[in-house]
């Protein structure tokens, strides 16, 4: 009998262990976990595990997305051990993720599938889920990354500094109002909704993950250019990259790639072993950005939405 139970902080190294080995490119661990049970209530996650003869099998997480443009908008992660497959975990975890966001006045709810598992793509669509968008998983190897090149490719009229050595109050607000003008032109699934100071700092550089000497900032004078944002990942030797974006002004001029070498020869000289990144398909300029660097891009991730019924 499968049964299907909120999970606890004592869950969390179950939740991670099944969650790693189905997004192996997106791992968790239980500090991270822990670190969003800090959250306010609104952006917290809510977590299930499925249990089959004593065995956790199956997780499910329910959560609205930060600076998601209504607040009835949800996103739902499910994931069932391959082998305990077509036994109805995974009916049963969706239907529980599904039961909760919709008493939470849920309007829409997104989830994400792996775009070579047609499986899962099928049990998405059986339910009602239809893709909006996909995006690429791309990773550098360091080890074969050649600092030469980096340092050419890094060179740049502007200054580019680290953002521990540019930190400082004023900085900090000029830092998210750059963020909030660059934010408007990313490719994403939905309009961007201001993000407010105070969370923007607790989700970046205030964040223990957040990498402040590898992150970078391309200064024009005292103006804030363009930006790169670097976060230690739960898999041991990797980095997570956040953002890697210019003012309008600058752009077309070499200078976000030179952004993402400086990043790069600061990993490679720290040991890291290397660096994944994401971004939406239609985000053509990053792509070739990241192609020309090295970045190798594995099986795109497909975002589905699923409507309220009115």
């Amino acid at each position: 009998m499968i049964s299907v139970r909120q999970a606890t902080h004592s869950d969390y190294g179950s939740y991670c262990e099944l969650w790693n080995g189905i997004w192996q490119n997106l791992t968790k661990d239980i500090a991270e976990l822990t670190r969003d049970d800090d959250l306010p209530v609104h952006l917290r996650s809510t977590r299930w595990l499925a249990i089959l003869d004593g065995q956790a099998i199956g997780f499910a997480e329910a959560y609205r997305p930060a600076g998601s443009y209504q607040a009835t908008k949800w996103l739902i992660e499910v994931g069932v051990n391959p082998l305990a497959r077509r036994k109805g975990v995974g009916r049963a975890l969706v239907t529980t993720a599904l039961d909760y966001v919709e008493i939470q006045g849920m309007q829409i709810v997104d989830a994400r599938v792996n775009g070579e598992d047609e499986y899962s793509i099928g049990f998405a669509q059986r339910r009602g889920f239809e893709e909006i968008s996909r995006d690429f998983e791309s990773v550098l190897d360091l080890e074969s990354c050649d600092p030469q090149g980096l340092r050419k490719l890094a060179s740049t009229e502007f200054e580019i500094e680290s953002i521990a050595a540019s930190d400082s109050p004023e900085f900090r607000i000029a830092l998210h109002q750059a963020f909030e003008e660059v934010r408007q032109d990313v490719p994403r699934r939905d309009p961007a909704v201001p993000l407010t100071f105070e969370f923007f700092m607790e989700a970046t550089l205030e964040d223990p993950s957040f990498l402040m000497e590898g992150s970078r900032v391309l200064l024009d004078g005292d103006r804030i250019a363009g930006f790169a944002g670097l976060f230690k990942s739960a898999t041991e030797g990797r980095i997570d990259t956040w953002l890697t974006s210019l003012r309008r002004e600058y752009r077309g001029r070499g200078l976000a790639q030179a952004l993402k070498a400086s990043t790069i020869l600061w990993a490679k000289a720290n040991g890291y072993a290397s660096i994944r990144t994401d971004n939406n398909s239609d985000n053509a300029p990053m792509l070739a950005i990241n192609d020309k660097l090295g970045y190798k891009r594995s099986a795109a991730i497909l975002t589905m939405r699923k409507q309220a019924v009115q």
